[in-house]
């Protein structure tokens, strides 16, 4: 590449890039580690692994059936509320348009 441009990197230059491609090279073998020891699959194959998550059972943060029911009630109280008020002005703006009140 140097003899097509004319140009050659500084030596300095090429030795700070090599040891930061190490580095690079080190920290991912770090974090690809970490990453497996935080997964609890302890290396086993990608098929293994999903079988072992599938005996660990659900994580995820469930809802109770009282819980479900108590927003279930207070969405339909929402919804009233919000259905009553447009009927109101519904008919209040028709009163007004017809001359009801007049």
């Amino acid at each position: 590449m140097s003899e097509e441009t004319g140009w050659e990197p500084a030596q300095h230059l090429v030795n700070v890039s090599e040891v930061e491609s190490k580095v690079a090279t080190i920290i991912e073998e770090d974090s690809l580690d970490v990453i497996n020891s935080m997964s609890s699959t302890d290396g086993l194959t990608t098929r293994q692994a999903k079988m072992a998550r599938n005996l660990r059972g659900e994580l995820r943060v469930d809802t109770t059936s009282e819980e479900q029911k108590k927003i279930i009630a207070t969405y339909d109280y929402a919804i009233w509320a919000v259905v009553g008020t447009l009927t109101i002005l519904t008919f209040v703006g028709l009163w007004n348009f017809l001359g009801i009140f007049q």
